[in-house]
């Protein structure tokens, strides 16, 4: 067992990854449904690939000591990267201007808590979790050729991305945004190169017909795919209004 990425030894390749520094710090909330799932989860890979970042696993972090040090540090500025009808999208440069100047200042630096999990799941942690209610939701822009690589997984729809294509993206849009990053493009290819190494072995597995996992037929893409009927009745994400009870 690698105990980097929680697989069997065979199957890791932790090696051929290389870790980058980044100037925002990534806290990973990752669900303890997801923490069992060592086969194909993102999370674990992303923090990896991440030197400033941390993984905390829970559902209801209201009483997790480290996370309330993170969001009651001076030095941060604390997010959600979430989507939603209240987020900033930060390569459109709509973070209120008294919170980014004192970022691309230097004085305060960019704490981003991200949902490690499924979607229902991740929904059940902000239903959960009221702390992150006031926080500012980040998102980027989609577009049409915005498509999950994750093809080994089917998504409630186009626009969901996986944990580690979320914080690909991010970056991406950050520096549009013109905010400080010390990462480049060029590092952030590591994020991709780990999906592709997840699911090119998970679709290895699935064509040998000597292992339990083998699957007649190959994966489709996200476009092949049909959006998830039930997903086209429940509100994909989390809104406060939606939940009077809060």
């Amino acid at each position: 067992m690698c105990w980097s990425c929680y697989k069997p030894a065979k199957s890791c390749f932790c090696h051929d990854l290389k870790s980058f520094n980044t100037t925002t710090r990534f806290v990973l909330l990752m669900h303890p449904k997801e923490a069992k799932k060592n086969k194909t989860g993102t999370g674990r890979i992303s923090h990896l690939c991440l030197k400033n970042s941390e993984i905390l696993i829970g559902v209801d972090f209201s009483e997790s000591r480290r996370f309330n040090e993170l969001i009651n540090d001076d030095s941060f500025i604390p997010f959600v990267l979430y989507p939603g009808e209240s987020s900033y999208r930060v390569d459109y440069k709509e973070i209120p201007t008294e919170v980014s100047k004192l970022i691309k200042s230097g004085k305060k630096r960019p704490l981003v808590f991200i949902l490690d999990g499924t979607w229902p799941c991740a929904k059940k942690m902000m239903l959960v979790n009221s702390k992150l209610h006031g926080l500012p939701r980040l998102s980027f822009s989609s577009s049409p050729d915005l498509r999950s690589q994750f093809t080994i997984k089917h998504q409630p729809s186009p626009v969901c991305l996986s944990t580690i294509e979320s914080i690909f993206y991010f970056l991406k849009a950050w520096r549009k945004g013109e905010y400080p990053e010390v990462s480049s493009n060029s590092d952030d290819t590591v994020l991709l190169d780990g999906l592709a190494g997840i699911v090119n072995f998970q679709i290895k597995c699935a064509l040998d017909p000597h292992l339990k996992s083998y699957r007649k037929g190959r994966y489709k893409t996200q476009d092949e795919k049909r959006n998830s009927i039930k997903w086209d009745k429940r509100k994909l994400f989390f809104e406060k209004e939606n939940f009077q009870s809060l």
